[in-house]
């Protein structure tokens, strides 16, 4: 078989934009995906023809550069007969290139492990003190009440308690079920309301009824959400992580996890590399009919949305609720990207608030060039 390769990548292109699936008549160009670096598409080419059972090939019109050529030159006698500038004879020994690329994917582990350890030396250590950032000076005016300074209770046989300790004797407690491994109580001592204070009195409020793995990984996250939809957005922000956002937050962060590594290690509990815990949506809710969905998110909508958002009917509109907590939305012009004022997020707090706590807002993608590819997967706001 003679492959021209300019003429399949050419061909290639041209059937992307109008055909959905089948690219050519050839057996292997069902699992060939073809790559902007030539070297990398050719080796995608060989694999190709492995899983098609296409042992010998003539690959033509390559065009190679002499590194291309002295790269291709560990295929020798393995996958490739002979190499030229412009033509490769393909003679693929299935077993030695099986065990080549097992051999080269161990050689390409360890080099990865190599330029990992690397970067991570090259980063800067985190701050684990009690700081905050200047961008949460506003939480003090819009937030003036503590609700879990006081909270403390006698912990039960069944739990254990775990302590950070901040300066100026303050301290932030919490409980965790021994046979659950979930928060079941958490306070601290702080009198006074200041930012620490709002901070662990948020914390407090958000790790409660949660487990240990679920808070070590992402408590931080949801305390800066809070806070963060509280104030007016800012770019200058960050996206969601300790490092952005201040001292206090690694030093809470550290705290957590390391409480869960005690924990784990205490009960012989294996730590768990999936970790985030999704809540079961409102029975109610999940059993009314997509009418009375309807009907109940335009009601949120014009009570709760329109008029304080700026937005009206055509801004946002229902098309369908998916597995009950996915809401998918049309959005106009006026809606979509509007992420800098938080708009968006803060319309989905008021439908976690009205319907239930795991409603997510969805859009609707634009629909790409292809006429025989329009998409309509959702996408998560």
């Amino acid at each position: 078989m003679i492959i021209d390769y300019k003429n399949l990548i050419s061909q290639y292109d041209e059937n992307l934009l109008s055909k959905l699936r089948g690219f050519g008549e050839e057996e292997f160009l069902k699992f060939w995906v073809p790559d902007s670096e030539k070297l990398k598409s050719i080796y995608n080419l060989i694999d190709a023809l492995v899983e098609s059972q296409t042992y010998n090939a003539e690959l033509i019109n390559l065009d190679l550069s002499q590194e291309e050529e002295k790269d291709l030159q560990k295929l020798l006698n393995i996958a490739i007969n002979k190499i030229e500038l412009n033509k490769l004879i393909i003679d693929i020994n299935k077993k030695k290139y099986i065990d080549f690329k097992k051999e080269n994917k161990k050689v390409i582990s360890e080099v990865k492990k190599v330029k990992d350890a690397e970067i991570l030396s090259k980063l800067d250590d985190l701050k684990y003190d009690e700081s905050i950032s200047e961008k949460y000076n506003e939480i003090e005016r819009i937030i003036k009440k503590l609700n879990f300074n006081d909270k403390k209770k006698n912990k039960e046989k069944n739990e254990e308690s775990y302590v950070l300790n901040l300066s100026d004797n303050s301290t932030l407690e919490y409980y965790i079920n021994i046979d659950s491994g979930v928060i079941t109580n958490a306070f601290h001592n702080s009198k006074n309301i200041d930012k620490k204070s709002i901070i662990l009195d948020t914390l407090c409020d958000q790790i409660i009824n949660k487990g240990i793995s679920e808070v070590a990984d992402h408590a931080v996250i949801y305390v800066e959400h809070f806070l963060r939809s509280k104030i007016k957005y800012k770019k200058e922000f960050g996206i969601f992580l300790p490092r952005n956002s201040g001292g206090i937050f690694n030093l809470i962060e550290k705290n957590l996890r390391s409480s869960r590594d005690r924990f784990y290690n205490k009960a012989n509990i294996e730590k768990k590399e999936i970790n985030k815990e999704y809540k079961d949506t409102s029975k109610d809710w999940i059993k009314l009919s997509f009418e009375d969905q309807k009907s109940k998110i335009d009601e949120i909508l014009e009570k709760n949305i329109f008029r304080q958002f700026n937005v009206n009917s055509s801004d946002i509109i229902l098309k369908r609720v998916i597995q009950g907590n996915r809401l998918e939305f049309i959005l106009s012009d006026n809606l979509k990207g509007d992420f800098e004022d938080n708009k968006l997020f803060k319309i989905e707090e008021v439908f976690k608030e009205k319907i239930d706590s795991s409603i997510e807002l969805l859009s609707i993608e634009e629909k790409d060039s292809n006429k025989l590819r329009l998409s309509n997967a959702p996408k998560a706001i």
